[in-house]
């Protein structure tokens, strides 16, 4: 079960943060129908800025309608709130990108809805190095095709390089 106390978006009430994200989705929406994006990455500045939270809540908003939505968790170092999807300690990404799991074994489905979830996966000593691997760019360009929106949780600009890297992945 998701950890609902950092999910805004499983709460009924309205207006604050959850209204933040319901803006935010149209917003996202004509982007992509003004240029076929759909792949967006979430980072922060520093570590603690709430990226995570922020990426959950933003696939949950986009995954409410028809929009099926890929969540993937490529903070392999920190990986915020792994018990949020219920995903922690899965295999996941990092698997993925050793050629260790097949991308059907690490993709988690989210409760009975259009959000599906990749976790970060196995820890790794040195995750920039695999994020830089041309698997990466293989596995957003062949998710693109199967999800309407895929959202990358990063690990925050300073002091890693590894958003720079995901940014010249995504839209």
């Amino acid at each position: 079960a998701a950890s609902t106390s950092r999910l805004v978006t499983d709460r009924n009430d309205v207006g604050g943060a959850i209204e933040s994200f319901r803006l935010l989705s149209p917003r996202l929406r004509n982007m992509k129908k003004a240029d076929g994006a759909n792949r967006v990455l979430i980072t922060s500045s520093v570590p603690n800025e709430g990226k995570t939270v922020v990426a959950s809540n933003l696939a949950i908003t986009l995954a409410r309608g028809s929009a099926t939505v890929l969540m993937v968790n490529a903070d392999m170092r920190k990986p915020g709130d792994p018990g949020m999807f219920g995903d922690g300690g899965l295999p996941g990404l990092a698997d993925w990108l050793e050629d260790r799991q097949p991308l059907a074994d690490i993709l988690r489905r989210f409760e009975d809805g259009n959000l599906w979830v990749m976790p970060s996966g196995t820890p790794h000593q040195d995750p920039g190095e695999l994020l830089q691997e041309p698997a990466m760019r293989r596995l957003l360009d062949s998710t693109k095709e199967r999800f309407h929106w895929i959202i990358v949780n990063s690990p925050p600009i300073n002091p890693m390089i590894h958003a720079h890297v995901l940014a010249g992945m995504t839209d």
